[in-house]
């Protein structure tokens, strides 16, 4: 009996554990249905190197700090979502057979005994599952395979040969300009007869244009451009790099980008370069810095989104700060009262001098609105401004003083107003552009007449 109560208990548990691994393995048994990856135990978030051979081609993706690349024959960023796609092809494979060894007489009978087709998977240097693959069962829906060094073969579902039957471009990421928008610095477009030197030049991201004149650029236009180029579609791969005979048009003087972004791993620059037109391909011949041995077809678009002229990119104000994020603002008038006034953290304006208390919303609403009209005219260069004489620009004296304090911080905007210069115009200072500006003689008079309201209502 003492001998009973100690046997009862271990077979239980060794029935436990037999009937355990036997359920976790019933798809080893012939006949019934399971996956590749379950069958052969493969964990598909463990998988981090993929290598495809067919008989034409062989294709390796790696991953490499949670991005996937195409590392043979090409190096080159993979498209996420089809590498996601092809690993459940392959995981997700069912395994409709599977023939034991002692029915298999000769791996030949099979294709299986000198095949070139197979799928290998590796995670963390580990060799996860290296399947090769033969001929097609006799009724054609199914594909024998073998596992390397394996004795049995099972059959798994035809569709898998789609995997085989590879074209290494079709891993690729078709969006060449691998960058993340908030990191660029600066974006050079080189035309045929001039260029735009972009530039984000302080921390609140504002974009400006620094060649070949200095002006305020519009940020959402700067941002849609970086969108549109970031978002740019190779539409096809063409895996050579072209003669240099200019019979694609890119040794010509065509539109050339060059973007600067600055990240923790530091400085990098992209340059793409735009031929002629494919007219068959309807798209447009690129070259680019980070694909050094081959050229590229994109899409034909993106050159209408590239022609931009002056109108299209300075911002045509001054005063480019949304009164919602002013803290204060003050008017310094020569020979005339200032002007203070402040808003309260309940977004509610006030007025400190030249007298205290509320203001009006229809007069304050004309003061914005004069002020986002303050439009740069003619630019005059730091170098132009320097040879002047401040008796002539009147800045030292100002006829007025628009000091603008931000609530989130940054540094205040100041717009100085000189003297006024024939029929140019106020010479006319904005604290974040280098040289000054004149801006006629109607916006700066309606300015001082919506300011002397402001004061007196």
């Amino acid at each position: 009996m003492q001998y009973a109560k100690i046997f009862i208990p271990v077979l239980l548990i060794l029935g436990a554990l037999y009937f355990f691994f036997e359920k976790s393995n019933v798809q080893k048994e012939p006949g019934v249905y399971s996956t590749i990856g379950e069958y052969f135990f493969v964990d598909r978030d463990k998988i981090d190197r993929i290598e495809l051979t067919s008989d034409k081609n062989v294709a390796v993706l790696k991953k490499n700090s949670g991005d996937w690349t195409v590392d043979s024959p090409v190096k080159s960023p993979a498209d996420p979502d089809i590498v996601k796609s092809l690993l459940s092809n392959i995981i997700l494979n069912p395994v409709h057979r599977v023939l034991p060894s002692d029915q298999i007489e000769d791996f030949a009978e099979y294709g299986l005994d000198n095949t070139s087709k197979s799928i290998t998977l590796y995670g963390s240097g580990e060799l996860l599952l290296d399947l090769k693959f033969g001929d097609k069962n006799p009724d054609g829906s199914d594909l024998y395979a073998r596992k390397g060094g394996g004795n049995e073969i099972i059959t798994t579902a035809i569709q898998i040969m789609d995997i085989l039957n590879f074209d290494f471009n079709t891993f690729r990421a078709t969006t060449p300009i691998q960058i993340d928008a908030n990191d660029v610095t600066t974006i050079k477009i080189v035309y045929p007869d001039n260029y735009w030197l972009l530039e984000k030049k302080d921390v609140t991201g504002s974009w400006y244009i620094t060649e070949p004149q200095m002006f305020r650029a519009k940020n959402t236009k700067i941002n849609r451009l970086l969108s549109q180029l970031t978002s740019m579609k190779i539409t096809k791969f063409l895996n050579e790099r072209l003669p240099d005979d200019n019979s694609h048009g890119l040794n010509s003087s065509g539109i050339t980008v060059e973007i600067t972004s600055m990240s923790e791993a530091g400085q990098y620059v992209e340059k793409i370069s735009f031929g002629d037109t494919n007219v068959a391909e309807n798209a447009i011949y690129a070259r680019l810095s980070r694909m050094p041995n081959e050229d590229v077809l994109v899409e034909s678009s993106i050159l209408r989104k590239l022609e931009l002229n002056a109108d299209d990119l300075r911002e045509n104000s001054l005063f480019i700060v949304d009164p919602l994020q002013i803290a204060s603002l003050d008017v310094r008038e020569r020979g005339a009262k200032n002007l203070s006034i402040f808003q309260t953290p309940q977004d509610k304006w006030q007025i400190l001098s030249p007298r205290s208390g509320d203001l009006d919303e229809t007069v304050l609403k004309d003061f914005f609105k004069v002020l986002m009209n303050l439009r740069p005219d003619k630019y005059i260069s730091p170098d132009e401004l320097q040879k002047l004489d401040p008796e002539q620009t009147g800045f030292e004296a100002y006829t007025a003083k628009i000091e603008v304090k931000r609530r989130d911080g940054f540094d205040k905007l100041e717009i100085i107003i000189g003297k006024k210069y024939r029929d140019n115009g106020y010479y006319t200072m904005v604290s974040d552009i280098d040289g000054a500006y004149f801006v006629t003689e109607d916006s700066i008079m309606k300015f001082f007449e919506v300011n002397n309201r402001l004061k007196e209502e």
